[in-house]
């Protein structure tokens, strides 16, 4: 159930325990390529825009 959260960009919290603040942040690092890419098109979830690196402007 985190999966196609994460791919749609929705930041995601797992706790394995009772106590809410023992958990960590999800990445979809977490989860195999292909799970990713197939629950993607499944939910037909675009693809996000490639990042640009913020350069200083200088040359």
């Amino acid at each position: 159930m985190c999966l196609p959260g994460l791919l749609a960009r929705v930041p995601t919290w797992l706790v394995c325990g009772e106590n809410k603040q023992e958990g960590r942040w999800l990445d979809q690092v977490a989860f195999l390529q292909e799970r990713a890419e197939w629950i993607r098109l499944e939910l037909e979830i675009p693809r996000p825009a490639p990042r640009r690196s913020a350069g200083t402007g200088r040359s």
